[in-house]
């Protein structure tokens, strides 16, 4: 009887589990993910106390948004009277300490709120999508930590949140959502426009009419938000373009290190402030910036060909973003700090490589890659600035690490290719 009693209640657990869609096995993951969870979101809570107490200030440009905003409370209209570097889907985000506070005296704790704000939903986020898999939660912690100047004290960390918010609703099979997501990422801040030839490749095999939404939902955003702001009155976009295409080889830039290492040899350079960022100008630069920008563009065509010719997996498509993204950062004219933090989401929702050596080297890359840019800024900038030889090394080391990751993330995304399910489900 009491054997029969054991049977039974065996048979009530398994179907019970079956009902419930989980195994013993996935049950325990779930409950020990909880646990790890507790004790990774005190210690996310920790590590933002240490930055709000001791980091957030010392990188800003708040400065920035702020002026932005003044001219906007006081009639400007931008486009019009002032001409911005940004897309203007970003004023929403930057206007709304604004509109609390007309006197703009709590601009800067205001607008740290938000961002903070955003930190947290990213960190739920993170912690959905990595059920049984905490290394990456509290790989997110550390390096965020190690921006920590950075993280409060500039929008990029939003857009970090939407190409993560893309990439899980493309998982969930929502694809609609996700690229609305890269839409209105592109319309905050160009960037995301990288991996419009990957999505639209891939889509395209789905049919015509998944092509069409996509092209629809990727650009509608930044459509309806120009055309907001044209009929408001600002129309002279030309000058945002014309911003970005003239600007030159920012210093932490790996054309930069280029540069620097020429100069080492050749003709000194020159260390210039301009267009919102410190550039160096060496003769070498119409050369570097043709190679630099020629990679760049058959980076962006190989993932595309690549989400064309393979049919990408669960963890394929978003590697595949992720490399994408990584090789535009080392390649870009522009590398600025805070650009970090759209790569860092991304990077700690991947699943690790399978074998132990090798997911023990990308951690420590990722570490490193990290560490060394919270090291340079804004502790050791003006060493980075005045040239200094070792300061040099670590930018250069730093740069060097992120192209190995690039590598490491495009060849992942074409191993994991044609393993996972077709629709990029989890």
């Amino acid at each position: 009887m009491i054997e029969s009693f054991r049977v039974t209640k065996h048979l009530h657990v398994s179907v019970t589990d079956r009902v419930a869609g989980r195994s013993p096995d996935t049950r325990a993951s779930i409950l020990l993910w909880r646990h790890s969870a507790i004790w990774l979101s005190i210690l996310f809570v920790a590590s933002r106390a240490v930055v709000f107490l001791f980091m957030a200030g010392r990188g800003t440009d708040l400065g920035v948004h702020s002026g932005y905003a003044e001219k906007i409370i006081a009639g400007n209209i931008p486009f019009k009277d002032f001409f911005p570097e940004y897309p203007p889907l970003v004023f929403i985000f930057t206007g709304i300490p604004a509109l609390l506070d007309h006197s703009l005296r709590w601009y800067f704790p205001i607008f740290r709120s938000l961002c903070c704000g955003v930190d947290i939903l990213t960190w739920l986020l993170l912690l959905r999508r990595n059920i049984a898999r905490p290394l990456q939660s509290l790989l997110y912690v550390v390096c965020s930590t190690a921006l920590g100047p950075l993280l409060y004290d500039r929008i990029d960390i939003v857009l970090g949140f939407l190409l993560l918010l893309a990439i899980a609703e493309l998982l969930n099979g929502r694809h609609r959502t996700s690229f609305l997501a890269v839409g209105i990422g592109i319309a905050f801040k160009f960037i995301p426009v990288i991996w419009v030839p990957a999505l639209l490749a891939s889509e395209s095999k789905r049919g015509i009419q998944r092509f069409c939404w996509a092209v629809l939902l990727l650009s509608l955003p930044t459509v309806m938000s120009f055309n907001a702001m044209a009929m408001l009155g600002g129309s002279d976009f030309g000058e945002l373009f014309w911003y970005h295409s003239i600007r030159g080889i920012q210093i932490e830039s790996t054309p930069a290190n280029v540069e620097m290492a020429f100069m080492w040899f050749g003709p000194p350079g020159t260390v210039t402030s301009e267009f919102g960022s410190v550039n160096l100008h060496t003769a070498y630069e119409p050369a570097i910036l043709r190679v630099t920008n020629t990679l760049l563009a058959l980076a962006i065509l190989a993932s595309g060909f690549i989400a064309m010719r393979r049919k990408m997996g669960s963890d394929g498509m978003p590697l595949l973003l992720c490399a994408v993204l990584s090789a535009a950062l080392f390649l870009s004219k522009v590398l600025s700090p805070q650009f970090f933090l759209i790569l860092l989401p991304m990077l700690s929702a991947q699943a690790l490589p399978p074998s132990r050596w090798a997911a023990t080297a990308h951690c420590l890359l990722v570490l490193a890659i990290f560490v060394m840019t919270g090291a340079m800024f804004p502790w050791c900038y003006s060493k980075v600035l005045e040239l200094v030889p070792w300061a040099e090394v670590i930018l250069v080391a730093r740069n060097v690490c992120l192209g190995i990751l690039a590598i490491s993330l495009f060849y992942r995304a074409i191993v994991a290719a044609d393993s996972g399910c077709d629709g990029w489900r989890n």
